[in-house]
């Protein structure tokens, strides 16, 4: 008998894109996604959108686990320029071939 997880090192919120236009550092977000995901805690992370482009930095605040969903609760700690978000974009997605 066993439990499977997984370890995310990234945030990927998988809302529309119209929904993230008004991310604001220093906001608290939320979103679920189905199984058990582990995250590390109050650690800067990548922040992407569900197309794996990079909108910024994140910390998980929460994260709780149970019915196979996993919630998770975020603060933006900061929001790339246009410039920042292409680049690490493009280096994220070339590194997931």
């Amino acid at each position: 008998m066993g439990f499977e997880s997984e370890f995310n090192w990234f945030i990927v919120d998988k809302r529309e894109p119209k929904e993230l236009v008004d991310l604001e550092v220093g906001g608290n977000y939320s979103f679920d996604k189905k199984g058990y995901r582990q995250y590390p805690i109050n650690i800067p992370l990548f922040l992407l959108d569900r197309d794996w482009n990079v909108l910024g930095f994140a910390k998980v605040t929460y994260s709780k686990l149970g019915n196979n969903v996993t919630v998770v609760n975020y603060q933006v700690t900061k929001l790339f320029t246009s410039d920042e978000r292409s680049f690490l974009t493009r280096i994220i997605k070339e590194s997931r071939n």
